[in-house]
């Protein structure tokens, strides 16, 4: 599992194994072998209350299997900001096509006796390298920070609020 830049580790390590007999969203999607919308956290709470406790964020979620012919590989997990009710033909298709082009990845590697092997932790991604960015890219992050409906803060290593939006404020 690799999380990306953002999400807490620890949210991160706790999805790294999942027991597929579970009542959790990668579990239903790798054993039904279909793709598990999550609009809201009402909807994860209602469906997966034990994934709910342990995810008390505001977000949309979609659950993915990744598999190749009668081999299942695991499940891809995507998480989007709470406002995105509907998951869209277009983004379903893309979400779909990623994984079964994953799958057939791991199906050739495994033919040629690389079968990939998940590390015992999460992998987390290390942040690219800060690039100079033109001047309307500094009010494009501050308009898509302030979108987040649960605000965003930025706090120093001293434990400093640094930065923060209105609503994080509120």
């Amino acid at each position: 599992m690799e999380a990306e830049q953002g999400f807490p580790i620890t949210v991160a390590r706790a999805w790294s194994r999942v027991r597929l007999h579970g009542p959790l969203p990668a579990a239903v999607a790798v054993r039904d072998r279909r793709l598990v919308w999550l609009p809201n956290q009402e909807e994860l709470a209602r469906r997966y209350p034990e994934a709910a406790l342990a995810l008390p964020y505001h977000f949309a979620m979609v659950a993915a299997p990744v598999h190749s012919g009668d081999a299942d590989w695991g499940a891809v997990l995507l998480a989007w900001p709470q406002g995105h009710e509907e998951l869209t033909a277009e983004r379903r298709q893309m979400v779909e096509r990623a994984c079964t082009r994953m799958g057939s990845v791991l199906r050739e590697a495994a033919l040629v006796g690389q079968r990939v092997q998940p590390h015992l932790q999460p992998r987390v991604l290390t942040p690219s390298k800060r690039r100079t960015l033109d001047p309307d890219a500094g009010q494009a992050a501050l308009d898509c920070l302030s979108g987040l409906p649960e605000g965003y803060a930025v706090l120093d290593l001293e434990g400093r609020v640094t930065f923060l939006t209105p609503q994080a404020a509120d």
